[in-house]
């Protein structure tokens, strides 16, 4: 009895007769979504790959992968502790570096073991650290070390060891201290945060394909990179957040607005006023960029839901606040200034009370319709998940099932979106998405051609900006309740 794969069996073409069985995969697509927590995060280490997008999900990753929270500008390890406190827990962390880093070096190995150095004249010499033993059994871990690799190197490329019949071993008793270090972070400019793209990618371009959401750029509060960030968060459907320079005012943020043209649902803008965290790890307060929380925060929020009006972790205060005598650094028609420019802010207190919250939860789009950081976060998410997933269908025949799997697909996707309140099904609205993949959007003439239409429509789940509540009081007023009200 022959068993197969369905398509793999030519049954035009069968001659002997038997029972043919093929394996038929189930024919409704189960799509999962693409994550939305992933920060993409650039700035500088204490050491770690340059250029390279590494994997971490806290705070000790952070440290073994890019070294401890340092008080320096475009420092990894300071804005990651900032988003961990918001609840982020993903990012794709990408070092830059001057170009003067440097290994730190020592003359010895750990304390009671030893070091076997190969040298060949011309070649660089192979060092097998923390070699330990007595008698024999020393050498014969030199030359295990010399033949397999002493785990932090490879086998030797120049020689073959024998351990021989030697019995004595030396002994040494010393301690050494790294030296001649250099993290490479000390000029770092606008030029190498972005880095370049092509070949060898650097900078935020080493962070394509990486599976990142958000965008961050530690400390990039130079305007005139913007355009760039923004160009790469379209090439990569990223929500790429940024802040202006401390100290701005009211008054110069509609200036740099006008300055950069930057008019884009694909970019979150923080207004300049920059908080004060603690930082634990060094004992003191320090001024720190405001998109940091605002990554963070966003991060940890399912991408329909909007940061506007959530709390905002570790803000001790912020410049504007230091400023003032009371507690709320903006008055009513300042935030109308910077809500109107497009400007988001973190303030205290918020519409939810005391604390820190996100003002606005806008993007700096002026069209009305797309000005939600949801709405990036949402379109991001559908667009990601129906490219990634519904690649399945590129390849197949055009034939009587294929359409109907194609709408069962992509209807199981957005049905359970509506189901988990993603989508926005109101009262006597109407559906909450609509597919059409059949033909009366497709003809003979473009599926002959190899092209399948699929036109999906989806309403998303809306965010109250505005609460109104009209309130009528009095000894006078009379109240009648409607059914069972």
């Amino acid at each position: 009895m022959p068993i197969s794969d369905y398509g793999e069996l030519n049954a035009t073409a069968l001659i002997v007769p038997d029972v043919y069985v093929q394996i038929v995969p189930p024919q409704q697509l189960l799509v999962q979504g693409v994550p939305t927590n992933v920060i993409g995060m650039v700035g500088v280490g204490s050491w770690g790959p340059v250029n390279k997008a590494v994997t971490v999900g806290n705070m000790s990753d952070v440290a073994r992968a890019f070294g401890p929270v340092t008080d320096r500008p475009h420092d990894l390890a300071t804005d990651a502790a900032i988003a961990t406190q918001q609840g982020a827990n993903s990012f794709r962390m990408v070092r830059v570096s001057d170009g003067t880093d440097d290994k730190a070096s020592v003359a010895g190995s750990r304390l009671g073991t030893f070091a076997a150095v190969v040298r060949l004249p011309g070649l660089s010499p192979e060092r097998f650290d923390n070699i330990g033993g007595t008698g024999a059994t020393f050498w014969q871990n030199v030359a295990r070390a010399i033949n397999e690799g002493d785990g932090f190197r490879a086998a030797s490329q120049l020689v073959r060891a024998t351990a021989g019949t030697a019995a004595t071993a030396p002994t040494l008793n010393a301690t050494y201290s790294l030296s001649g270090g250099s993290d490479g972070a000390d000029d770092i400019d606008v030029s190498v945060l972005i880095g370049q793209d092509g070949l060898t990618r650097t900078g935020i371009y080493a962070l394509r394909g990486s599976d990142a959401s958000i965008l961050h750029v530690c400390g990039l509060h130079d305007t005139t990179a913007w355009p760039a960030v923004a160009a790469f968060a379209k090439s990569e459907s990223l929500l790429a957040v940024l802040a202006g320079p401390g100290g701005m005012s009211i008054e110069n943020a509609a200036t740099i607005r006008a300055s950069v043209g930057l008019d884009d649902w694909r970019v979150w803008l923080l207004f300049g006023d920059h908080p004060y965290w603690l930082d634990s790890v060094n004992g003191r307060l320090r001024r720190v960029s405001p998109a940091a929380f605002a990554v963070g925060r966003t991060a940890n929020l399912s991408p329909h839901i909007s940061p506007l009006n959530k709390p905002i972790f570790g803000v001790v205060s912020s410049e504007r606040v230091a400023a003032t005598d009371s507690g709320s650094a903006y008055s009513r028609g300042e935030l109308e200034a910077l809500g109107g420019q497009s400007w988001d802010v973190l303030t205290t207190p918020s519409p939810r009370g005391e604390g820190w919250g996100v003002r606005f939860g806008r993007n700096a789009s002026s069209d009305p319709s797309r000005r939600g950081v949801a709405y990036t976060r949402m379109t991001h998410f559908l667009a990601r998940t129906i490219d990634r997933a519904f690649g399945a269908f590129v390849g197949e025949p055009v034939n009587r099932g294929l359409m109907p799997r194609v709408r069962a697909s992509m209807n199981s996707l957005l049905a359970e979106l509506e189901r988990n309140g993603m989508l926005g099904n109101y009262e006597g609205a109407g559906p909450a998405f609509r597919v059409v993949c059949d033909m009366s959007n497709n003809t003979v003439e473009t599926l002959g051609r190899g092209i399948l239409r699929v036109d999906v429509q989806v309403r998303y789940a809306a965010t109250v900006e505005t609460l109104i509540v009209n309130l009528e009081g009095g000894q006078g007023v009379t109240i009648t309740l409607a059914g069972d009200q």
